[in-house]
């Protein structure tokens, strides 16, 4: 696991590195953040020393918007996470891998139980990443900063979902996240085929692979604190930014909360309004599936999403609608997909559906 960590550790370093001449930051004064970092796990170490950066970088006058100081925040934070603690009072040697522990308990899942295997899935899925975008353009070049920080959060915030996939579907999901999150927000597009990411990730087509795509954006989403580090370019960033990331994760206000407690959850729909919307997605689903020729019937549909185990099942319940008709838009599909899970019982829950678990 060391091994892997280190790695890990120089990775994001070298990146670090290139921001900190951006800024015209000593290199040296990088070393001496390092020890710092390594002597203590205790996270409150990392806000005395990033802003002691921020004023070195104003004193440089590299920058007067803060916003700008975005891939000096991105790359300091992840460099933070993946410093080897020298002296570690648990076996997570880094804060990245006891940020991943404390996610899973918080779960309630026993996986995953192999840390040094996760760490080295974690090393495999950034190398993966740098290769997928070796020889691109200056435009996607620039998103890499970003796309490694969505690894890593995807890692922290679902680990008990990541340690199941592959490297490459990993990066994949990364991708998605970074340039789904800079077309909604800040129109920017990376300008990567969805088709090219299903392949990456194994997927037999772009819309299955994008219902995957838009719950790893959730994971990350829900668990982060500042979505714009997620943003490409400063410049692009709307003033209107809070609330598209909330018609895109509707109740991710909630989740910045500093007073958990004191949250208002949203109630339930009543037991006679779920009813009738079942009713409506019954008869939906059944048109539709016909429309698209595909193979499976309602039947197929609410038996999928009555035995899921985990969320990665989504999936299977995608594929029902994937059939690359272009008779029914494909938002209009991978809408209906979502609210048929939400609203049809799970096993899982009891024989509720989710959306019978709201406010509890």
């Amino acid at each position: 696991m060391k091994r892997a960590a280190k790695r890990l550790a120089a990775m994001t370093r070298t990146r670090l590195e290139a921001v900190f001449l951006e800024f015209g930051l000593s290199l040296k004064q990088l070393d001496r953040i390092e020890k710092k970092l390594a002597a203590t796990p205790d996270p409150e170490v990392q806000l005395p020393l990033f802003f002691d950066l921020i004023q070195r970088a104003f004193k440089k006058r590299r920058t007067r918007n803060l916003a700008n100081l975005n891939p000096l925040a991105r790359e300091f934070q992840a460099y933070a996470n993946h410093v080897v603690i020298a002296d570690p009072p648990c076996e997570h040697i880094t804060r990245f891998l006891e940020s991943a522990a404390i996610s899973r308990d918080e779960t309630g899942y026993r996986k995953p139980d192999d840390w040094p295997a996760f760490a080295r899935l974690a090393l495999a899925a950034h190398e993966e990443i740098d290769r997928f975008f070796a020889g691109r353009n200056a435009t996607e070049k620039h998103a890499v900063s970003c796309v490694h920080y969505a690894l890593d959060w995807y890692l922290m915030a679902a680990p008990h979902l990541a340690y199941k996939k592959t490297p490459q579907r990993l990066a994949a999901l990364a991708v998605y996240i970074v340039q789904y999150i800079n077309r909604s927000v800040a129109d920017l597009e990376m300008g990567i085929p969805l088709e090219e990411l299903a392949r990456l990730a194994g997927y037999r087509s772009g819309p299955s692979f994008s219902g995957a795509g838009r719950t790893a954006f959730l994971d990350v989403i829900y668990a982060m604190q500042d979505p714009t580090l997620l943003l490409v370019l400063a410049e692009k960033i709307p003033e209107d930014w809070e609330q598209k990331v909330q018609e895109l994760a509707p109740g991710w206000e909630m989740s910045r909360d500093d007073f958990p407690e004191e949250r208002e959850l949203p109630e339930a729909p009543t037991a006679g309004e779920i009813a009738r919307r079942r009713e409506e997605l019954e008869l939906k689903a059944t048109r539709v599936l016909e429309i698209i020729g595909s193979e499976f019937t309602i039947d197929d549909v609410k038996r999928v999403i009555f035995e899921e185990e985990d969320r990665d099942d989504m999936q299977v319940l995608l594929d029902m609608f994937d059939t690359e008709s272009e008779a029914v838009p494909l938002q209009q599909l991978l809408d209906l997909a979502s609210a048929t899970w939400n609203y049809f019982p799970h096993k899982s829950l009891g024989g509720k559906a989710p959306v019978e678990m709201l406010g509890k």
